[in-house]
């Protein structure tokens, strides 16, 4: 006779049953082959007698015993410990003899793990006890992963923009337009026309796109001059981008420095050949 364990009993197949026979058990009942006893404690053994009655027969009788399974081991948990795409959670009464089930997540060594949630989003995950002769146990737990990262904040000093100014090769008096790309939104700068003397230029905010623009006049002491637009940050004092001293932006690139076209020259060697004529002429 093959014994089967349940929560509160066990059960017995007759392996020689008759259903010309009646089949009368002292706990429990004979149905269709199969003797079932309930109302047993957990791990209790039963002994049953079950006997067989018909007409012209002599009474049989014989005796089985079997238990219950044994009392579940119910899950017990710690307090959950976020993680950035989850949570993990001890679990305090964690026995290697019982495999643990969790309907999300793994546990191991005791520890049950549970990834793949999105960030400060709620779960719950009912972990299952099983093993054989003992009832099957449950429990859940709630838990969630961590709130978002907000993002970190960026230091303007860390992102150089491009710089391109047009129209190149300026003359004196002409003005230039400077394109300022790729800085951080929101951001003031500073920018200067390097050369002797020095074209201080004014506060610069980029838009939402860490984009701008400003525009300088070339005055008539960048005659015969290289130019060279800086951008200073205003806050250190340090370049944008290389701590220590200004960060020189050729403009634009591939194009060489803006050179400044000797004009007040040509004017004075004009003048002089108007002058020479009416001298002659005077002759």
């Amino acid at each position: 006779m093959r014994r089967v364990r349940t929560a509160d009993g066990f059960t017995v197949n007759v392996t020689n049953f008759d259903g010309e026979f009646t089949w009368v058990a002292d706990v429990g009942g004979v149905l269709d082959g199969v003797l079932t006893v309930t109302g047993v404690d957990p791990g209790v053994e039963v002994t049953v007698t079950v006997t067989t009655l018909r007409d012209g027969y002599a009474d049989g009788s014989a005796t089985v015993t079997g238990a219950a399974r044994e009392g579940a081991l119910t899950p017990e948990f710690g307090a959950p410990v976020r993680t950035a795409d989850g949570f993990t959670v001890n679990v305090t009464n964690f026995d290697s003899g019982f495999g643990w089930v969790p309907d999300r997540g793994a546990v191991s060594d005791g520890v049950l793990t549970v990834t793949d949630i999105a960030p400060d989003v709620e779960v719950t995950v009912t972990v299952t006890t099983l093993r054989d002769g003992y009832a099957d146990g449950s429990a859940t737990v709630t838990g969630a992963a961590r709130e978002g990262a907000e993002a970190a904040p960026v230091d303007a000093r860390t992102v150089l923009p491009s710089v391109t100014c047009s129209p190149l090769p300026a003359q004196v008096g002409s003005l230039v337009t400077c394109t300022v790309a790729g800085g951080v939104s929101g951001i003031d700068i500073l920018w200067r026309v390097a050369f002797n003397p020095t074209v201080a230029g004014e506060g610069l905010t980029l838009d939402a796109s860490g984009s701008g623009e400003f525009s300088f006049t070339v005055p008539v002491a960048a005659l015969g001059q290289e130019l060279t637009i800086e951008l200073v940050d205003w806050a250190a004092p340090m370049s944008l981008g290389v701590p220590g001293g200004p960060v020189p932006t050729s403009v634009p690139s591939g194009e060489g420095p803006v050179t400044v076209w000797p004009l007040v020259l040509l004017l004075a060697l004009a003048g002089g050949l108007v002058l020479r004529r009416g001298v002659c002429a005077q002759a």
